[in-house]
């Protein structure tokens, strides 16, 4: 985890716009409003992320969550719109309890979003657990505190073998479920595609 280079915005310059909530297209799990951060999640990157992740059922994979982070109404909200990863460092970096992001990987991610979405930022990162369930590890927190440690950058989690899914945000100087987020439907989608388990019942 030495000599990261990850582009990082100040909440300073954080846009103004509201959030895509069109009535009838977004499922809303928990309460996403109650936190410091709102976090959006589109479908399509769930989708990317569950096909890496069944890929290698039996072994631990990763890559970074690229987005945008905006303000409204004096509430920060974090986009997820697309997922990026490496497809030749899993099984050179992987096994079935861990994967390593080291310094080199998130050179190489970020040089990635650079020439893939050079208008977006990374908004946070994602990793599986095969047949582990939902939760952060700590070598997981340790990923996100030296290398994604703004109030506005998250951790999703993804169980291929149980199909489970969980979203993590900072709670001041901690990591901690989100208390709620919003999935946003693809053009095609009237539900949910993943069953959540660190949150309540959609609201």
């Amino acid at each position: 985890m030495d000599d990261l280079e990850i582009e990082i915005i100040e909440d300073a310059e954080l846009p103004q716009r509201p959030p895509p909530l069109e009535r009838g297209r977004f499922q809303q799990w928990g309460r996403p409003e109650s936190g410091a951060v709102s976090v959006l999640i589109h479908q399509q990157v769930l989708r990317e992320t569950q096909e890496h992740a069944r890929s290698t059922p039996e072994v631990e994979i990763g890559g970074v969550l690229v987005g945008e982070v905006y303000q409204h109404e004096d509430h920060t909200y974090t986009e997820v719109r697309h997922y990026v990863f490496i497809p030749s460092a899993d099984r050179l970096r992987s096994s079935n309890v861990h994967f390593n992001f080291s310094g080199d990987v998130w050179t190489a991610l970020n040089q990635l979003c650079d020439i893939q979405y050079p208008d977006l930022t990374i908004v946070g990162w994602f990793h599986s657990h095969p047949n582990h369930g939902i939760f952060l590890s700590s070598m997981d927190l340790d990923v996100q505190r030296k290398a994604a440690y703004r109030p506005w950058q998250i951790a999703m989690v993804y169980d291929p073998q149980r199909h489970e899914g969980g979203i993590f945000s900072w709670r001041g100087t901690e990591m901690a479920k989100a208390p709620g987020f919003y999935e946003l439907f693809a053009l095609e989608q009237t539900g949910t595609i993943l069953n959540w388990r660190n949150v309540g019942v959609p609201a």
